[in-house]
């Protein structure tokens, strides 16, 4: 499934995963303590998503990272972050 990923995407969806699962289990308690549940849990997943975005993209710049065509790298994080962040504001907005 994942023979046409060189070595160093791999990486990078691993890295990627783990820190996705990292932020929704830290935001897990606002899923178990609201009353109004999805929303609070939503709004801090989407805060989280778009401050790693931002993170990232401060760093790549200051780093001067390149963009690469062959395999992920640190721009392809910004962007599913970023992603990540537009999907929770469609759900929220969605939720009402």
């Amino acid at each position: 499934m994942w023979c046409w990923l060189d070595a160093q995407s791999r990486w990078h969806l691993r890295v990627l995963a783990g820190q996705v699962m990292l932020l929704m289990m830290v935001g897990i308690p606002a899923l178990l303590i609201d009353q109004h549940r999805p929303k609070l849990f939503l709004l801090e997943l989407r805060g989280m998503f778009g401050l790693s975005a931002l993170v990232l993209l401060v760093l790549g710049v200051l780093a001067r990272q390149r963009w690469s065509p062959v395999s992920l790298c640190l721009w392809d994080h910004v962007l599913a972050f970023a992603l990540l962040k537009l999907g929770c504001s469609i759900l929220l907005w969605w939720l009402g």
